[in-house]
């Protein structure tokens, strides 16, 4: 479609903020509540100051890192702020606290609610604050009246410097600390790899400044975190790292309560090595196969370039563990009913037995092989909608069916050599 990239930009970004909560596919994290060289707390306009500060040149190390496009610091904008310095000591001497001194400013200048209405279904609130002229005006701040012991009126000006300052125009937090991004994407290279190099790049530029005796230039009390789709990716790993050895040990688990015999339950499993190595072949070929049907005319846009091992794929390969074993349990069942019935002495007799068993199911080992392939093509030739999804998950499922086919012999011959090797066990 003409112009189609005006559109389908922004809504991209917008799916990414909605899966990460930031603009673009990867970032830098800084996190934490920046100290002074006393070592206290900064407060929240100059520690977001000093994060912007530390952003920016991370931004420019990151910068030169192969694959890092765009980098950029988040943008929290400037906006005009009245601070007012209070001098504990003056307020002492006048018989005051620095919540007087705050309530005054805060009821003059935001204004304080003194009652509430209803009408109707509304509720309003009725507050009391300056004159919205007396409130823009700084220099007739310092006048406003704080009622002190004894009824006195102490003006602000005698307890307190007021200053017109410059902050950011919001202040992003995370678990209660400041937090910035140094947002970037990848461009020629694997999110994954671009992100490592980043990271990479900045600890070697911490590490010369500290060589350089500058001190680290990260403040005490910040960390720099990798976020975005990168840190989506690392919670999933860490999850499917324990999933896979599940889903494993639950397959193993099944094959061994049918066929009672943990020889042929490794015999059977063995297809599951097979059909995920036929997984990742078609994923690595897929690409250079859709761009050459497209070029013939069979295929409606061409492919996006390389597939990356995302959630989408991991998932496709779980599922495809479980149906991987289909043709082994098949072959295998009925290996086991022909030599329970059979129950061959000799060498010969053995292989006669398996090439039977073989023969008899080979025809419902491709039926049930060639069903699912047919029926996950829809989705392996789809397009539209949610096909950036549905369409990774498939192409495991759909290579590791194809690779299955090796298991009509590998099944057999396992079965086959198990059973000489018992045969010659027992002999005397």
């Amino acid at each position: 479609l003409e112009g189609a990239g005006a559109w389908i930009q922004p809504i991209e970004t917008r799916v990414i903020m909605l899966n990460s909560g930031i603009r673009a596919p990867l970032a830098i994290k800084l996190i934490g509540v920046p100290r002074d060289k006393n070592g206290a707390s900064m407060d929240a306009r100059r520690g977001v100051q000093a994060l912007e500060n530390v952003a920016t040149r991370i931004r420019d190390q990151i910068a030169s890192v192969t694959g890092v496009a765009g980098p950029n610091v988040e943008n929290l904008g400037g906006k005009p702020y009245i601070e007012f310095q209070i001098d504990r000591e003056k307020v002492g001497h006048y018989g005051l606290t620095v919540g007087n001194v705050q309530s005054a400013l805060t009821t003059a200048i935001g204004g304080m609610v003194v009652a509430r209405t209803v009408e109707g279904r509304e509720r309003y609130s009725i507050r009391v604050a300056y004159q919205r002229e007396r409130r823009n005006r700084i220099d007739e701040l310092d006048q406003l009246l704080v009622r002190g012991r004894g009824g006195a009126h102490i003006p602000v000006s005698q307890v307190a410097t007021i200053e017109h300052v410059t902050g950011p125009a919001a202040i992003k937090t995370e678990d209660g600390l400041l937090r910035l991004h140094v947002t970037f994407a990848a461009s020629g290279r694997d999110e994954h790899g671009t992100m490592l190099g980043a990271l990479e790049a900045i600890e070697n530029w911490r590490a010369e400044e500290r060589a350089a005796g500058r001190g680290d230039p990260i403040p005490p009390g910040v960390s720099v975190e990798a976020a975005g789709r990168f840190e989506a990716q690392e919670r999933a790993r860490q999850k499917f790292a324990i999933l896979i050895p599940i889903c494993a040990a639950i397959i193993f688990l099944l094959l061994y309560l049918n066929f009672r015999s943990i020889i042929v339950c490794l015999n059977v499993f063995a297809a599951v090595p097979v059909c995920v190595a036929g997984g990742l072949i078609l994923l690595y070929a897929f690409p250079a196969m859709r761009d050459l049907m497209y070029s013939w005319g069979f295929w409606d846009a061409p492919s996006e370039g390389p597939i990356r091992i995302t959630v989408a794929v991991v998932v496709g390969f779980i599922a495809l563990a479980g149906i991987a074993t289909d043709d082994g349990v098949i072959m295998a069942t009925y290996l086991e009913q022909v030599f329970g019935k059979q129950r061959p002495t000799t060498r010969t007799a053995i292989r006669e037995a398996v090439i039977e068993a073989g023969l008899r199911r080979i025809r419902p080992c491709l039926m049930t092989t060639f069903t699912t392939i047919i029926a996950l093509y829809p989705i392996l030739a789809s397009t539209q909608r949610g096909s950036d999804v549905a369409q990774p998950m498939a192409l495991p499922a759909v290579g590791g069916m194809v690779a299955e086919l090796i298991s009509l012999f590998i099944v057999p011959c396992v079965y086959c050599a198990v059973q000489e090797w018992k045969l010659e066990r027992s002999d005397p």
